[in-house]
């Protein structure tokens, strides 16, 4: 029978000591894996219009936050959004003609996949729209109408193509990520932007706003492009240039 000295014991449980210790530094300290969202597709074989129906969606499963809710030609039924969501991201396909509303004291949350829509209509209603993380607003077609509330975008907002109706509500950007602002003929209502130290607003071509532009925060800037301003233009304590 094989024996081991106190040394060779000693050196043992040191070795396992280690392989716990960086075991546990990667499980508690290292981020995991990123997970890709799941698209869920609107295939309106519930009873009415509700988001939150789930025989609506297929796999009659809701989206949730870590989930795209994705609109084609599946279903053209239109949609309410009838009581709070926040999902990964909203994708309007081409091929989708139904509308899309948020009722009124509905809030949305979307995340890093943005909000992106090429066909249908989306009738936005008086509460947030939050979209976080590094999401995009990207509209290529379709007619938008944002929320009279507040729109938040802390990337980019991008409009190609289709209408996109301001809805007198405030659209804001910030307060990170460098971002692109490039909405064609679209004119916006209120304007907020809010960067922080560090981040900037690069808009391409004119940036209409109809309403009043609002920079602050301790450092909001805006690199290039032009913007027109029917309103009033404030500022708080912040570095600005145009």
């Amino acid at each position: 029978m094989k024996t081991m000295d106190n040394a060779t014991h000693s050196n043992t449980i040191g070795v396992i000591r280690a392989v716990i210790f960086v075991a546990v530094f990667f499980a508690v300290f290292m981020p995991s894996a990123p997970v890709n969202a799941a698209v869920i597709y609107w295939d309106g074989g519930g009873v009415g219009n509700n988001w939150s129906t789930v025989a609506n969606w297929n796999g009659d499963v809701a989206p949730g936050s870590s989930d795209i809710a994705s609109f084609d030609a599946t279903s053209t039924k239109s949609a309410t959004i009838d009581a709070n969501i926040n999902v990964a991201g909203i994708d309007i396909i081409s091929g989708y003609t139904g509308t899309i509303t948020q009722a009124t004291g509905v809030t949305m949350t979307i995340g890093s996949s943005g909000y992106t829509q090429a066909d249908g209509k989306f009738m936005g209603g008086d509460s947030t729209i939050d979209i976080n993380g590094i999401g995009d607003f990207t509209q290529t077609g379709g007619e938008a109408t944002s929320t009279s509330g507040t729109l938040y975008i802390p990337d980019d907002m991008i409009i190609s193509g289709g209408t996109f109706d301001a809805n007198s509500g405030t659209v804001l950007f910030g307060p990170s990520n460098w971002a692109t602002v490039s909405v064609g003929t679209a004119v916006l209502y209120n304007v907020t932007v809010s960067k922080t130290s560090g981040w900037a607003l690069t808009i391409t071509g004119t940036m209409d706003v109809n309403g009043d532009l609002t920079i602050n925060g301790g450092y909001s800037s805006i690199n290039s492009g032009t913007i027109a301003v029917a309103g009033k233009i404030g500022r708080a304590s912040c570095r600005e240039r145009v």
